[in-house]
């Protein structure tokens, strides 16, 4: 009799268990949930998330530069993750926005620094505005950088450095776009290096070098390398 009891009071809690796993795994407020899948109008291959909390995106985004990898390059879209919908932007880029460094500006602005694609290194600059859903061509850096990494300053300005083509360090004035070249001191960095900045205004470059090794460098705030 105590057997059976034992045997069936272990059987209400298994099932007591299992109903509990199934009642949390179903709860995406806990474990996530994906949707269905969306066809989206551009292969979403660059994004960013701007104040209001809606993402941009785009790919080439200038259908007059060929590069093989974007057929439904445009306009980019815009979504709305919170209702679901997709519009796209009022305009084009007027270059190829393609590989480049994506920064977001203290006043909500996205800069696009460089780019390019395996023949063609960019040292061109566009700012998205993301109130008037627009592109538009914001000055030049010192030289063509694909796939270039960055920072923003302690004053909200940009430090660009690295990809294939770029040595040295720029230095973007997010008021007017203007930019500089802080340094040309080179920094062993390739596609897309990490550039963090640190407490005291320097920043900490982290990357792949030309031979796949391991480097990280400091930056000053002159552009130069500390070591």
């Amino acid at each position: 009799m105590l057997a059976r009891l034992l045997s069936t009071v272990t059987g209400l809690l298994v099932v007591a268990a299992a109903s509990a796993t199934v009642a949390t795994a179903a709860d995406p407020a806990q474990t996530g949930r994906w949707s269905a899948l969306q066809q989206y109008p551009v292969i979403p291959i660059s994004a960013a998330v701007m104040p209001d909390g809606n993402i941009v995106a785009w790919d080439q985004a200038d259908p007059g530069v060929p590069h093989g990898l974007s057929p439904n390059n445009g306009k980019a879209m815009i979504i709305d993750p919170d209702r679901g919908v997709i519009g796209r932007s009022a305009n084009l880029a007027p270059t190829s926005v393609f590989c480049t460094l994506i920064t977001t500006l203290p006043d909500g602005k996205v800069a696009l620094v460089g780019g390019g694609n395996e023949t063609y290194n960019s040292d061109r600059n566009v700012l998205y505005d993301p109130e008037t859903k627009t592109f538009g061509a914001w000055g030049n850096i010192s030289r063509g950088r694909w796939y270039p990494g960055g920072q923003i300053d302690k004053d909200g300005n940009i430090v660009a450095l690295g990809g294939r083509g770029g040595n040295g360090a720029d230095f973007i004035d997010a008021a007017t776009g203007i930019s500089r070249r802080l340094t040309s001191v080179g920094f062993d960095a390739t596609y897309y290096p990490h550039v963090v900045r640190m407490p005291d205004g320097r920043f900490t470059v982290e990357s792949i070098s030309q031979t796949n090794a391991p480097v990280r460098s400091i930056m000053t705030t002159s552009g130069a390398r500390a070591r």
